[in-house]
């Protein structure tokens, strides 16, 4: 049990693009162009009509041609080739893509690229962490709805709500449709309503492993086997235009419904573009010439030592997103969502992440094609003699002009800040000697992953089992076998591959109920029936009715049964709902309706395998690579190596114990900022923790806490009133997952005795520090309250004042803790909305809150001893 002293202390009273010019270039602007080369060349001329002035340089524009002059004196590589380059969006926020040729409609744009399957769809499920929203996902495409919906009755969670309707571009695998990060132009260029120029060819991109098998070859599920994902222009694009994807849904709505992001009739000058962007179009991808490597990256053309073969832009992961939890199939609640205690897998992003083994911070680029770049570095000597040295190397960026700050502002970021950054940061990858046309582009991972390599290589072979060594493909299966639906009966005798399940084309119709309304009957057609493919079982095969007609099957399905195979599948949320039976029987099918496909979890890079299993030594599944890549010394500041990516709170005793009376925000650890703009934490007068619990005691308010929370509850939502020693007192339980009660006093006589109460334990003493300190008179204290709590799961977030210009606050301070526990009482909601922290409630001190402040009860589950101790569970 968990008690604390609530109380509410109040005070009663034509859109313009200016692109900067070069000499003796055009600059076009609404469609009318000028010719620059009279002007200085950090001075831009605009023509519109028979009017032309030249706009004064900006201080910054002063510095870039200054910047500009000093690149004149290096090397310099000429990349007239380029078809692609990233630089200053005509958007005026961040960058963008732009072709430097034309490109007909129906044509492919740049290099097909990957996609990268996200198995888990729990990243922001309540429990899973601090952040509602994780920026990096803003590159994951699919299904998953990571956004949770909150403030909903807990006991009414279903599946569906861990969901959303599927929009924007779709990945798949067989029936399932996958959530996947979309490298190069689906990651990088941006997004508009009505300038959208580009769209990904939904039909273009293919599945294999270049051959390589899971029973031989340990790289296997260790790259993404999803490639030749093609972009395509919808419409002619004349060379420097901007490439721009149709946004989602979701971003629509979040960016243009209210009408704002007008058309930009710009496009840009190739020198314009060579000397404000940066090239993305030096590489393609093939199978490797590297052994168990897959694909490998190429490059298009031969390049220069020193010379900048790709920047990227990264997207900043916490290492802990991705592990892969176990997950409870049929949930009640949030908390039984996830298990936290059993990790099942690491997802494949790891392995095309930059990272440090001390660090909580990731990388992951996403310019076109680069991470298709293998490790090709010896640490050891050779056994075929041979030398293995990189020819590409990563390193920060010199050259700015695509960030809004300069590179060495990130290194000053505390790793919770750079969460946020995803997009924002870029890493370049450079030729560490000339390169041939054609050769292939390889790193150096680093010593610690070719030690982790080789030992996954040497463990390997003892982890292949026979399932493994004939595993094939529901396409493969059915490309070399006359596929033919087999009975479970028939099954016992000639099973299919393990990893293989039969799947069935269900039509699932409602018969329509006689309906009169008004004496008329209601002659509306029924809704058409929902066809769907779902995993099922065949029980038996039917006879032709006619000689010479096709056999037909009696197909079932059971949702208990099949929902690790069929939740990924996007026809379950069409066919499987509350209302849906778990099980049911369909006759008629025919041979036309059934197939097979892989199983959930059992294709190459979906497997999920335990983090570690020291202690079971019986043979497991085959091992899964998973490694980040290792950055070079010195690459990661020391910030991002010695702190954590927690975010974390100052202690209310820290730098030292308030003194009663003297207050103070509640501000982050790494920075002292305020976590929100109106909570604080307050000292409190000697003894007065002590004094409540007293006063409680001798009201009999303990004791109906105790009988409350531990067998005789209120009703969700309902309340009743008490005689307690001083008068009649209100007990209520509020609508939320939990066994929380208020106890308040409700006549005159127990009001006076809780307001006596409070002067006696020296309440005065904040009353006047809080009006003294914020400028009010006059205060009062209402609503004075008592609440316990033993039991809840996720209550909701929200504030109890809003607009009153910060003259209401919330005083709490605990009165009963958990005997030695280290849990949080409640969590605070940071001001941007997306940080949830823990705050722990002291002795000696109350934490108070005012307009705006979000938050809500922590999840706790005790057990309360009859002398009112408590320990946690």
């Amino acid at each position: 049990m968990k008690l604390a002293l609530s109380l509410v202390v109040a005070a009663i009273t034509t859109s313009v693009v200016v692109v900067n010019g070069l000499e003796g270039e055009e600059v076009c602007l609404d469609g009318v162009c000028t010719e620059s080369a009279d002007q200085p060349s950090n001075t831009t001329t605009i023509s519109y009509g028979d009017v032309t002035a030249p706009i004064p340089p900006t201080l910054e524009e002063e510095e870039e041609d200054l910047f500009r002059r000093q690149q004149q004196k290096k090397k310099v590589f000429s990349p007239s080739k380029c078809g692609l380059y990233i630089a200053p969006s005509i958007l005026r926020h961040g960058p963008g893509v732009f072709t430097a040729v034309d490109i007909e409609e129906g044509e492919m744009v740049g290099e097909p690229d990957m996609f990268l399957s996200v198995l888990d769809r729990f990243k922001t499920v309540p429990y899973r962490g601090q952040h509602r929203w994780m920026s990096w996902l803003d590159y994951v495409r699919g299904t998953t709805n990571y956004r949770i919906p909150k403030n909903i009755p807990q006991n009414e969670m279903e599946q569906h709500m861990l969901r959303r309707s599927s929009t924007g571009p779709q990945f798949w695998y067989d029936f399932h449709r996958l959530d996947a990060i979309n490298f190069g132009l689906g990651s990088e260029a941006n997004v508009h309503p009505t300038m959208n120029n580009i769209k990904m060819n939904e039909n273009s991109y293919k599945h294999d492993n270049v051959g390589l098998h899971r029973s031989t070859d340990p790289g296997v599920g260790a790259f993404s086997s999803h490639h030749n994902v093609e972009f395509m222009a919808t419409s002619h694009i004349e060379a420097g235009s901007e490439l721009f994807l149709k946004p989602t849904e979701e971003e629509f709505n979040a960016y243009w419904s209210n009408g704002r992001q007008p058309d930009i009739d710009h496009t840009v000058t190739t020198r314009w573009l060579e000397s404000h962007g940066k090239c993305i179009d030096n590489l393609k991808y093939g199978p490797s010439n590297i052994r168990s490597a897959g694909r490998g990256a190429f490059a298009k053309r031969s390049l220069q030592e020193g010379e900048l073969i790709a920047p990227s832009a990264v997207a900043v992961l916490k290492r802990e997103v991705l592990k892969m939890y176990q997950s409870h199939d049929y949930p009640q609640t949030f908390s039984q969502v996830l298990n936290k205690h059993k990790v099942e897998g690491i997802e494949l992003v790891l392995n095309y992440c930059f990272g440090h083994p001390d660090s909580d911070i990731l990388l992951l680029p996403v310019s076109p094609i680069v991470n298709y770049m293998n490790h090709y570095a010896d640490y050891n000597e050779s056994k075929d003699g041979k030398k293995r040295e990189p020819n590409v190397r990563i390193e920060w960026p010199e050259n700015t002009v695509l960030a809004d700050e300069p590179h060495t502002s990130w290194f000053d970021k505390h790793p919770t800040e750079l969460l946020d950054l995803s997009g924002m940061i870029q890493i370049h990858y450079v030729a560490l000697r000339d390169i041939e046309e054609d050769e292939e582009l390889v790193l150096d991972y680093g010593k610690e992953w070719q030690a982790a390599w080789e030992k996954h290589v040497d463990d390997y072979d003892k982890t292949v089992t026979e399932e493994d060594e004939n595993y094939t493909t529901a396409i493969q299966y059915i490309e070399g076998n006359k596929f033919k639906a087999k009975t479970l009966i028939e099954q016992e005798s000639d099973p299919y591959p393990s990893n293989l399940q039969t799947i069935c084309h269900f039509t699932r119709g409602k018969k329509k109920k006689r309906r009169v309304i008004d004496g008329i009957e209601d002659n509306t057609p029924p809704p058409p029936p929902k066809k769907c493919w779902l995993p099922c079982d065949i029980i038996d095969r039917e006879k032709p009715f006619l000689p010479g007609g096709e056999e037909t099957y009696v197909a079932t399905f059971s949702s208990k049964k099949h929902i690790r195979d069929g939740y990924q599948m996007d026809s379950w949320k069409n066919c499987v709902t509350k209302k849906t039976p778990t099980k049911w029987t369909q006759f008629g099918l025919t041979a036309f309706n059934i197939t097979i496909m892989d199983k959930w979890d059992s294709a190459d890079q979906l497997q999920r395998q335990p983090e570690s299993d020291e202690k079971n030594n019986k043979k497991k599944q085959r091992l899964l690579f998973r490694h980040a890549i290792s950055v070079p010394d010195g690459f990661f500041p020391g910030l991002w190596i010695k702190e954590s990516a927690e975010y974390e709170i100052m202690p209310m005793d820290e730098p030292r114990q308030l003194k009663p009376g003297e207050y103070r925000h509640i501000t982050w650890r790494h920075n002292g900022q305020p976590i929100t703009r109106n909570a604080y934490m307050i000292g409190l007068p000697h003894g007065f923790n002590q004094k409540m619990r007293e006063f409680a005691e001798r009201q009999g308010a303990m004791e109906m806490f105790r009988s409350t929370l531990n067998g005789r509850p209120n009703k969700n939502g309902k309340h009743r009133f008490v005689d307690l020693k001083d008068g009649e007192w209100y007990v209520q339980r509020p609508h939320w997952n939990s066994n929380m009660h208020w106890i308040i006093p409700f006549d005159e006589n127990a009001r006076q005795a809780y307001l006596q109460q409070l002067g006696e334990a020296g309440f005065d003493i904040i009353l006047n520090s809080i009006g003294t300190g914020m400028g009010m008179n006059k205060l009062t204290c209402f609503h004075n309250t008592l609440l316990g709590i033993s039991q809840a799961d996720d209550s909701n977030m929200h504030a109890d004042f809003y607009e009153t210009q910060r003259r209401s606050f919330d005083f709490l301070t605990p009165i009963i803790m958990a005997d030695n526990s280290t849990d949080p009482e409640f969590h605070l909601q940071s001001r941007d909305g997306n940080i949830i922290v823990n705050i722990k409630y002291n002795f000696g001190t109350a934490v108070i809150m005012g307009d705006w402040t979000y938050h809500k009860s922590a999840p706790v589950d005790y057990y309360a001893k009859e002398d009112g101790d408590i320990r946690v569970v």
